[in-house]
């Protein structure tokens, strides 16, 4: 079998909500000076919006909710993704002023689409990185639990000393 890449479909009313819809926690375990933040999304069909940036939220353990700290310097336009209707492709999202991400602390990740409109047939969709789609996972029930935030992403950066 070749590529299978599942994704999250971003409709309209996902990216409209503030913040957006879906989004992507984690909890660094030290401190990180973050640079820039990879993700893969799928272009499906023509959806149109005009720009792609990302969000980096901190988690509000008072509120339950997400505060935007800081936007990608980075945008991608649809047609930067690719002029095929249907393709996929690893996005950068550099942060010029580098943030620091403090040990312990909760973040979370949301793709930001302006202007976007987006359903079934034409769309953008955020790459899943579990549950492995093709072969079911059988391991312990910790492991099982990382599909509570299944998105693929990665941290471009360096680990700090306060």
């Amino acid at each position: 079998m070749g590529l299978l890449a599942l994704g999250e479909v971003l409709k309209t009313g996902d990216q409209s909500a503030t913040p957006p819809t879906f989004f992507h926690r984690f909890t660094p375990n030290y401190f990180i000076e973050l640079k820039a933040i990879q993700t893969w999304v799928v272009k499906y069909g023509t959806p149109t919006c005009d720009g792609i940036s990302l969000g980096l939220y901190a988690m509000s353990s008072v509120f339950g909710s997400r505060v935007l700290i800081a936007q990608s310097d980075t945008s991608w336009q649809v047609s930067e993704v690719s002029s095929s209707n249907s393709a996929i492709k690893q996005l950068y999202f550099n942060f010029n002023n580098a943030i620091l991400l403090r040990k312990d602390t909760e973040y979370a990740v949301s793709l930001l689409l302006d202007n976007y409109t987006g359903d079934d047939d034409n769309h953008i969709a955020w790459v899943r990185d579990w549950p492995n789609p093709v072969t079911p996972f059988a391991g312990s029930a910790d492991l099982n639990s990382l599909n509570t935030y299944p998105f693929r992403f990665g941290i471009i950066g360096r680990e700090v000393r306060p």
